[in-house]
């Protein structure tokens, strides 16, 4: 249980870290909701490009 735990927590701190990097880069009037939503079309984006669906 404890791995699970450790593995969960550092799993949402490195998913905190890339959401508020997004939020920086688009100004901090964008709240965390909406940098969370557009980190993840961000990384579906890079996955259809590297699967070659996306021009």
């Amino acid at each position: 249980l404890d791995l699970v735990n450790s593995g969960l927590e550092e799993t949402m701190i490195d998913s905190f870290h890339q959401i508020r990097e997004v939020q920086k880069q688009k100004g901090d009037d964008l709240d965390l909701r909406t940098a969370a939503f557009e980190n993840s079309i961000d990384k579906i984006v890079v996955c259809y490009e590297e699967l070659g669906i996306f021009p």
